[in-house]
């Protein structure tokens, strides 16, 4: 059964007086083991957790029926503005709701709780700090409600009588104080908990959502969304931020009135979101009329405080976003911590969302250009799979590599349908399977070839590949480019035959020029043989035809060359005697330049089967363009070399030599490099 005293205060929690105690009564160890059971049993209610209100709604129903008092109110500590709001009163739920003035800002009360040290008045008329809430209260006792030194709030009782209260009184009180202080702080901290709970949550489905997409735009928006939603803030913005330009890019924003994607106005270089990005901190302004930042700044109506977070990814700031919220809002310190937490979310989502925006603007600008270059392109790995075909690889080769992503290049091209029986064409498995080998030999060498596709119009095609180097010494893959030269190629076949068929046309005038000349110049010889201008005009004359003809003769035969159909006069030839001639013609031009010019060969050499005249001509050219770039007083060097399959013959020069970068080039027809390190000799064919 309930004790009397609990009946009272049940009976004083639904609104009715009972009658205070005497001082008898009071003093009785009934009464104080009663007060114990009070205590007892609130403190008993406190540990089942329940609604703090009914806590502090049982201690100052138990305090006012302890002390006697007309009145007691309880007021808490708000945690945002530090002022004191009414929490728990004697006179019902309607007075929680600012009966007795709902909040305390100065006065006794305020300073009893800096203090933390109660007060006791017996008489206030007799006190000139006293300044009641009721005009007809004679008695006041004010209890600091104090949890290792944090003031939560204040229980103050009233008496319309004097002398009222004892120091009897006064230690219980204490004692509900320090209920109170338990009940508020496990509260506070419940409160703490759950709602750090709910943000974890409510930060996991975001995080969830955010990493969902990759979606630059989406993941904006969804962090100004978030952001205002679980913040209550008037507006937020996002923005990307650059540091190596120092560019702050607008990315989106949420309105509490539901506009979305609406800039309130650029950030300034100077202003708070500049100033975020650069030094990576958060700001808060809890009053923006005492900002450093508040000059010339246009805010919205109501606008009273303003936070600003970076968005950091792996120590980098990538981006910024901003809440302002109205006077009457409080930034807490719950509010701080959301969203810090939601920076970090952000951040990673907006730098994976930014680095896949990045790469896909990067895949769609390389596949326009593949898709639009001249030249047909196919890239394989390492295995020679298929990995990647533009539509104009299709189009040269006339077939559709594309549809064989993933397959073997070559054996694609082996089992192709087109000119599988062809040789020589780019199908040919032979020639397949000699240019696999020859990328498997050395996988980091270019190759290049010329094929012809047979066709109703055929194609030729110039083929060149080269590894793809990965890292240095790994090899990724090959890029094959191919090249349409169908009309190169024709071209080149008719200015060839254009050239063929005017050199062999330019033979028979000057055949005839050269018989005319002859018989010339022996009648200027018998007829007129003291004429020495006349004669010396024919034999120049001579000279010069049978030079165009000799000439002719070389181009027709470099014609000859290329084509194949170059007819070779095979007979034993002495490679010595050959070069030995070669020098013999050019013996003039090497003394007058004072330049030595030695032949190595063995004794007794065996002959090689060659065309002689074709062999000297070669060994005469390449004598002559040593003459040109040995300085005087150099040396040049024939050296033969025979083994049991071949003999080479090699022309060293003291000169300075050919350039690393035209070693490619010097055989091209009708090509000379290094002509300004020319000696001697004039530009030759």
């Amino acid at each position: 059964m309930s004790s009397p005293f609990i009946a009272r205060i049940q009976n004083l929690l639904h609104r009715t007086t009972p009658p205070p105690p005497t001082e008898a009564e009071h003093q009785s160890p009934a009464w104080r083991i009663e007060e114990l059971d009070v205590i007892e049993q609130i403190a008993r209610q406190m540990t089942d957790r329940p609604q703090l209100q009914v806590v502090l709604d049982t201690l100052v129903a138990a305090a006012a029926r302890a002390t006697g008092a007309d009145r007691c109110d309880l007021y808490r500590v708000h945690p945002a503005t530090g002022k004191l709001k009414l929490a728990a009163s004697t006179v019902g739920p309607e007075g929680r709701s600012g009966a007795s003035g709902g909040t305390r800002t100065e006065g006794i009360v305020v300073r009893a709780l800096l203090s933390g040290a109660p007060v006791l008045e017996a008489d206030i008329t007799r006190s000139e700090y006293f300044n009641p809430l009721h005009p007809d209260t004679r008695a006041e006792m004010i209890v600091p409600v104090v949890r290792e030194a944090t003031r939560l709030g204040v229980i103050i009782l009233e008496s319309q009588r004097p002398d009222v209260f004892s120091e009897d009184h006064l230690g219980f009180v204490s004692r509900m104080a320090d209920l109170a202080a338990v009940a508020i702080r496990n509260a506070l901290f419940y409160e703490t908990v759950e709602r750090r709970a709910e943000a974890l949550n409510i930060l996991r489905s975001i995080a969830v959502e955010m990493l969902g997409t990759t979606d630059l735009r989406r993941t904006f928006r969804l962090i100004a969304s978030e952001t205002q939603k679980h913040t209550g803030a008037v507006n937020v913005h996002v923005y990307l931020y650059d540091a190596q330009t120092d560019s702050l890019r607008f990315g989106s924003s949420a309105w509490q009135d539901g506009r979305v994607d609406v800039e309130a106005a650029p950030p300034r270089s100077n202003g708070i979101t500049a100033h975020t990005a650069r030094s990576g901190e958060r700001i808060v302004i809890r009053d923006l009329t005492r900002s450093p930042f508040n000059r010339n700044i246009h805010w919205e109506d109501g606008i009273g405080a303003f936070v600003c977070v970076p968005l950091k990814h792996a120590n980098t700031v990538v981006g910024v976003f901003s809440a302002a919220f109205t006077v009457e809002q409080t930034i807490s310190d719950e509010v701080l911590v959301f969203l810090d937490m939601l920076a970090v979310q952000a951040a990673a989502a907006l730098s994976t969302a930014h680095l896949t925006d990045e790469i896909r603007e990067g895949r769609d600008r390389l596949q326009t250009l593949v898709d639009n270059i001249t030249d047909g392109i196919i890239m394989v790995n390492r295995q020679n799979r298929i990995m990647m075909v533009n539509p104009r690889a299709d189009s040269i080769l006339s077939t559709r590599v594309s549809a064989h992503v993933g397959q073997d290049f070559f054996r694609m091209l082996r089992q192709s349908g087109r000119g599988r029986n062809e040789p020589g064409g780019l199908f040919d498995r032979a020639e397949l399977h000699r240019l696999a080998r020859e990328i498997r030999a050395n996988p980091a060498a270019p190759t290049r070839r010329r094929y012809t596709l047979p066709g109703k119009e055929p194609t030729v095609v110039e083929e060149v590949s080269s590894a793809i180097i990965h890292s240095p010494g790994v090899i990724a893959g090959r890029l094959i480019v191919l090249r349409d030269v169908t009309q190169e190629n024709n071209l080149e076949l008719y200015r060839q035959d254009m050239s063929d068929m005017l050199v062999h046309d330019l033979r028979s005038p000057l055949s005839g020029l050269i018989s005319w000349l002859y018989i010339a110049q022996e009648q200027a010889h018998t007829l007129a043989p003291e004429n020495a201008i006349l004669n010396s005009a024919l034999d120049v004359s001579m000279q010069s035809a049978r030079s165009m003809l000799a000439l002719t003769s070389c181009i027709l035969d470099i014609s000859k060359l290329e084509s194949g159909e170059m007819p070779l006069a095979l007979e034993p030839v002495n490679l010595h005697e050959a070069a030995r001639s070669a020098a013999t013609l050019m013996a003039s031009v090497a003394q007058s330049a004072e330049i030595t010019v030695s032949i190595q060969a063995p004794p007794h050499l065996e002959p090689v089967y060659a065309d002689q005249q074709t062999v000297e001509r070669v060994m005469i050219n390449l004598l002559d363009n040593a003459l040109k770039y040995t300085p005087v007083g150099g040396s040049i060097r024939v050296t033969i070399t025979p083994n049991s399959h071949e003999q080479r013959v090699t022309v060293e020069d003291s000169g300075p030599g050919v350039d690393e970068a035209h070693w490619q080039e010097v055989f091209d027809r009708f090509v000379q490099v290094n002509t300004e390190r020319r000696q001697r000799g004039g530009k030759g064919t």
